[in-house]
Formats: C-alpha cells, structure tokens, sequence
C-alpha cells in the first residue's frame, strides 16, 4: 500500500508541472500550427480553384458546422473524381476553419474523443504520401487529378505545391506531437482519478490478473458509485491491474512516469519562446510572402505588355498631351485604378506607371529580405532591426491593396494575346502572411512588455 501510494504521490506531482507545461506552451504551439496548416492549405485550395483542378463547392454557405468532424471518406468512381473532391475539400477547408475560430484550446475540450477527431481531420490527406501511387484513396485521387493538369506544372505553381506538401508534412507531425501530448495527460490523469476513488477501496490479490474479465466487472460496479459521472475505460483499469500486480509492474510504471517528463521536465520560463526567437518568427513569416509578391509581378508584367495600347483610357491620353505624363515607351505603361484613401477609405481614381509601380515592389522585396538577413546574423542593434520590420509591414499593405487595384482593373481587359493573368491567389496568399506576421508581432509586443515589468 505504501508503494501504490508513493507512485500515487509521484504520478501527481508529474501531471501537476505536466498540466501547467500544456497550459503554458502546448496549446498555444498547437494552435499555432492548426493556423500555420490552415493557412497553408487554404492558400493550395485557392490555386487548385484557380486552375480549374476543383471545381467551386456552390454548397459551401449551405453547410453548417456545430462541431468538430470530418468529411467523408467514402470511395467513388473515377468519373466523379473532381465532383466528389471539390465537395470534400471545401468542407475540409470549412472543418479547419472551424476548428481555429470557434473551438476552445483547453485541456478540457481535449478530450479522447476530440483529440481522435482532430487527428482525423488532420490527416485527412496523407501529405507525407502525396503522389497517384499512395494507398490512401483521397490522397492518391487529389495526386492524380493534379498531375493530370497543365497549369500545375508551371515551374512558380510546381514550387508552390512542393513548398506547401513540405510545409503540411511539418505541422502535421507537430500538432500530432501536442495531440498525443494531450492524450497520454487525459490517459493517465483518468489513472490517477481511478486508482485514488476506486482502486483505494478494494483489496489487490494476484488472482485479480488470472480472472482479468471478473475484475473488471467487480471494478466497474465500484466506479459506477465512486466515479459516477466518468465512463469506465477498461483498458485503462486493465493498465492500472498489471502495473499493481505484475511482475513487471514497477517497469511500467517508470515507463508512464519518463513518458510524462519528455519534454516537459524542465520549467515553464525555460520552455518558453524569447521575445527576440519570435521577433525572429515574425520576420521569417513576412518574408514568406516574397515569392507570392515576386510572381504577381510577373504577372502583372505580362499583362501589361499584353495590353492594347489603342485601350488606354481617354483620362490617361490626356494627361499625356498636357504634358501631365511623359509618352509612354516600350518600358512604361500608364492604367487607371481604383484606389481607396487610407483617411477616408473613398474610391479615388488614380494613375500609375505599372513598370515604376513593378521596380517600386521589387525594392519592398529587397527591403524584407534585408530586414530577415539582419534578424539572421543575431544584429545586436534589434531596435533597428523592429523599426525597419515594423516599416516593412507597413509597406506590404500598402503594397496588397495596390496590387487588388490593378487586378481589379486588368481582370476585365483583353488584350492581342488573350485575357490577362488573374493575381487573386497570390494577394491572399501575401494578406495571409502580413496577418500572421503582424499576430506573432503582437505576441512578441506582449512578452516584452511582460518582461520589462518584472524588470520594475
């Protein structure tokens, strides 16, 4: 008795920094990555929309979620390949949605059965298998209907998606770390519970493991009137019986106990990230929206050049015979956009060289790519290295909303080689990046600030 009580003292002692060690620092991990993976995968949805490899879910508004699920799995033909997968991944692009804006990151909703339930959503593609030959059915049928599509194998599109799969494959492996975190705390926190109200009040013998069936059934009877409210897990209770009875029972019990440490053995403060490590993440972030800004540029370029000069608006040839605006050469061209004031946020008519707009863009690139270069080499100056970042969001927002203008202007137009490029995917994809940044901004404003109040 004395034994089971001191694993008792110890298995409690454990769960206690093991619960404050979640509180702390697995949650708020965990949902980072729920964010990173949903971000990632609405920006593939948006491209696989874009190309036509799926088709609009014109359901979607119509299909409510008031809990956590998953789509449905079911195989079907070939012929309804995309009509199926357009369905499923809109809902699946709903679910993960859902999951980050309504759920509770709590040990409490972590439950068994929501932690089996986020794990199934999350791997509800099998990213790491992403190829046609894959043995998971929807994995191999997204693969197939990617592969067989022209527009994907565009060298900037072809790296989107390898860059994403890579991506997805990382926070998959880490949110499914945190959920088995998060599982082994419920498994052995319901132990503790057992072993205090219902194991306590019975008398352990050997026979109890050669009459397994009975003894769960006597024990189930007392935690009917012990632990009421709690269902009777009976391959916990079978847990507990062998680590009690077995011969190899102290074993087990020091596996349960190492299992608990791994990874949270140290202290919260330790554990937890510095202001300059998410400073650090801030800047990395922002500067994942470069390839997005860089390939809407080219686009942009191309339609450009594509444009019917014959077309330019009446406003802007008139400016240029007044002299207003230089005469356009092979190098510029000058469009009419509709631009909303920041002070007042009215539509505003304005005129732009989209080849000075271009090189303008480019140098924003330059100038984040500086500012991840200096957060890199550890620059002890971090106050400059804040200020220039803090100017390089600036400039990126300034940067989208010029750049949903001119979509806005160029999706309507034809020129002699066609209709223009559309940028729709790429501007969420940087808006995307600007939010995350600016959230982990917040956060590293917060910690600061934290920091220099105990410093008082």
């Amino acid at each position: 008795m004395d034994n089971q009580q001191n694993y008792i003292n110890q298995l409690e002692e454990i769960l206690d920094e093991r619960r404050t060690f979640i509180l702390h620092e697995v949650l708020f991990r965990m949902k980072n990555e729920l964010s990173y993976y949903t971000m990632t995968f609405g920006n593939l949805y948006k491209i696989f929309l874009n190309n036509g490899i799926l088709g609009k879910d014109m359901y979607r508004e119509d299909f409510k979620i008031s809990n956590i699920g998953v789509p449905s799995e079911e195989k079907f033909s070939d012929k309804k390949s995309k009509e199926e997968l357009s369905i499923r991944l809109s809902q699946f692009d709903s679910y993960l949605n859902f999951l980050l804006t309504y759920c509770t990151f709590s040990i409490e909703y972590f439950n068994p059965e929501n932690v089996k339930k986020v794990a199934s959503l999350i791997q509800y593609i099998k990213w790491e298998q992403f190829t046609p030959g894959s043995d998971h059915f929807l994995t191999a049928e997204l693969a197939k209907l990617i592969e067989n599509d022209h527009n994907v194998k565009q060298d900037f599109t072809a790296k989107i998606l390898s860059d994403s799969t890579k991506q997805l494959i990382k926070h998959t492996k880490n949110i499914m770390r945190d959920l088995k975190i998060l599982s082994d705390f419920d498994r052995e926190s319901y132990k503790l519970e057992f072993r205090k109200s219902v194991l306590s009040t019975v008398a352990l013998s050997s026979s109890m493991l050669s009459n397994m069936e009975g003894t769960l059934n006597a024990l189930k009877k007392v935690a009917a009137s012990k632990m009421p409210n709690r269902v009777f897990f009976s391959n916990l209770v079978k847990e507990i019986i062998y680590e009690e009875l077995d011969s190899s029972g102290d074993d087990l019990k020091e596996e349960v106990l190492k299992k608990l440490q791994a990874g949270g053995a140290k202290k919260v403060q330790e554990r937890k990230a510095s202001p300059d490590e998410i400073l650090a993440k801030a800047i990395k972030t922002l500067a994942s929206a470069n390839p997005f800004v860089s390939e809407a540029l080219v686009k942009l370029s191309a339609n450009s050049t594509n444009l019917d000069t014959e077309k330019e608006s009446f406003f802007v040839r008139f400016l240029v015979a007044l002299h207003v605006l230089p005469k356009a050469n092979d190098k510029d061209r000058y469009i009419e956009i509709d631009l909303a004031e920041e002070s007042s946020g009215v539509s505003i008519k304005k005129t732009i060289n989209v080849n000075s707009f271009i090189k303008s863009a480019k140098k924003t690139i330059d100038d984040v790519s500086s500012v991840k270069s200096k957060m890199s080499s550890n620059s002890e100056d971090k106050a400059l290295v804040l200020e220039e970042f803090n100017n390089a969001i600036t400039s990126y927002i300034k940067l989208v909303k010029m750049l949903s203008a001119i979509n806005d202007f160029f999706k309507d137009k034809k020129g002699p080689q066609g209709v223009m490029r559309n940028i729709a995917t790429e501007i969420t994809s940087i808006k995307n990046y600007i939010s995350s940044a600016r959230a982990l901004r917040n956060d590293y404003y917060t910690i600061k600030g934290e920091e220099n109040l105990l410093k008082k």
